[in-house]
């Protein structure tokens, strides 16, 4: 790990903390917004979901990721006390940065726009957050 000593500085740790919080907190309030028709529906998932049904399917499913991602970030912080093992949480991160890796590729190959312009630098700046979660060595 000492290829990598960026990543252990405290602060870096702290905003990739508050920063992942942050996001996906921000990210469960739009699925919110989304299973509540605040969002329209031909706005979300590239215009493809048109059924109502099939909608609230997806966008539960999301929900529930994202909900569990936050949580895997509020474990491997110590916000929330836990009692999974660090080599558990680690394994978990390594899953969720392969997934924004693989994400980020799709948004920016994406035809929408919208995923170009906004969800490929949202997914890369998460990316860089977990990577950092993933190698920083806490005390």
């Amino acid at each position: 790990m000492s290829d990598f000593k960026i990543f252990q500085h405290k602060y870096l740790f702290t905003l990739a903390k508050f920063g992942l919080i942050l996001i996906f907190g921000l990210v469960l309030v739009f699925h919110l917004c989304v299973l509540l028709n605040f969002v329209p529906i031909d706005r979300v998932w590239g215009g493809k979901i048109a059924d109502t049904t099939n909608i609230y399917l997806v966008e539960s499913i999301a929900l529930g990721l994202v909900l569990m991602m936050l949580m895997t970030v509020l474990l491997k912080t110590q916000v929330i006390k836990n009692s999974f093992s660090p080599k558990t949480l680690r394994n978990i991160l390594y899953a969720m940065l392969l997934f924004f890796i693989l994400n980020t590729v799709g948004n920016l190959l994406s035809e929408n726009s919208i995923e170009k312009m906004v969800a490929a630098p949202v997914t890369l700046l998460i990316t860089f957050l977990l990577m950092v979660l993933v190698l920083y060595q806490q005390d």
